[in-house]
């Protein structure tokens, strides 16, 4: 059984698909704060993103460098609905960008211009390495749409053209891109740690995530994650593939997903395999199952009864 299509999601690299031109909207990005270690740069990526939004079809962008204010990654509501007044807009964008070694993580916020709240949960992209910006430009500049309600983008696949329903792109050099309702980051002894929390998704192509809370842990000083844990109604979809269980995690190193649930539970269209725990060796395309397994091949669903008549002799 092939586990590396479906759980491939967890192999440390999450990426919103490129865009198709949004509907109009009229959007200001504020400066993003810069933290770095003593005499490291920090790429001036918020005029990068209002660059992007106007690329995408933007009504109206009113960049950092006219906006002139630096409200800094979290402004009060009444500073957020003053700037937005100001530049005659609908929504702000504020945001951080922290580089550790030769890696930049992006939180940002979209936030609405008539209450100074946020639209939707954080938005976060991790690049870990410098020829990955551009692409990590692109996931922002989705998230921030997609935060504004102008619907989902169409999914392009290599090359330009449109991808036919089921079609897989998947790239772990990828950058990180997640979304959630809370995000909190900690950095000790060079470790990072990043946990998401409340509606997580996590998407490249038609890859999806969908759990309650994940968390990203890394080595010290690296700029991806060693192992990633999402716990709670762990969902996982490609295709007509579906994993689910209530905790994941892949170990890098190993290349090594456990579900643990009750049961865990992986359907392949008609085909379905359970246990209390199923292991996907990634290298070698192994599944194991563990306590209670059990496999049902051409399930009772209507579709499968069609399926395997059309197929008798």
């Amino acid at each position: 059984m092939r586990a590396t299509g479906l759980l491939g999601l967890l192999v440390l690299a999450f990426a919103w698909p490129s865009a198709a031109t949004p509907a109009p909207l009229r959007i200001a990005v504020a400066r993003f704060e810069a933290v770095a270690e003593p005499g490291q740069s920090v790429p001036d990526l918020a005029q990068r993103l209002a660059q992007r939004l106007v690329a995408r079809g933007a009504e109206r962008v009113v960049g950092p460098a006219e906006l002139g204010a630096d409200p800094g990654p979290t402004p009060g509501a009444r500073a957020a609905t003053g700037l937005a007044k100001n530049a005659a807009v609908g929504a702000l964008v504020v945001g951080r960008t922290t580089r550790i070694g030769r890696s930049l993580s992006v939180d940002a916020r979209v936030l609405d211009g008539a209450t100074g709240r946020p639209l939707g949960g954080p938005l976060v992209v991790d690049i870990a390495q410098p020829e990955q910006l551009g692409r990590g430009i692109d996931d922002l500049a989705d998230g921030v749409i997609q935060h504004l309600g102008a619907g989902p983008p169409e999914v392009s696949a290599a090359g330009g053209a449109a991808a036919k329903p089921g079609a897989t792109r998947f790239d772990s050099k990828e950058p990180i891109s997640i979304q959630a309702d809370e995000l909190e980051h900690r950095t000790q002894a060079e470790r990072k740690h990043f946990v998401f929390s409340g509606n997580v998704h996590a998407r490249q192509g038609d890859l999806d995530l969908h759990s309650d809370r994940l968390e990203a842990f890394y080595p010290p000083g690296g700029s991806s994650p060693e192992r990633l844990v999402a716990t709670g109604s762990v969902r996982m979809d490609q295709g007509d593939d579906e994993a689910q269980c209530q905790k994941a995690t892949f170990y890098r190193r190993e290349d090594r997903v456990v579900c643990v649930g009750s049961p865990a539970q992986l359907d392949r269209g008609c085909d379905k395999v359970r246990g209390s725990t199923i292991t996907f060796h990634l290298d070698s395309d192994l599944l194991q199952v563990e306590g209670g397994a059990g496999v049902d091949l051409n399930s009772d669903d209507p579709r499968c009864e069609t399926s395997a008549a059309e197929g008798a002799p």
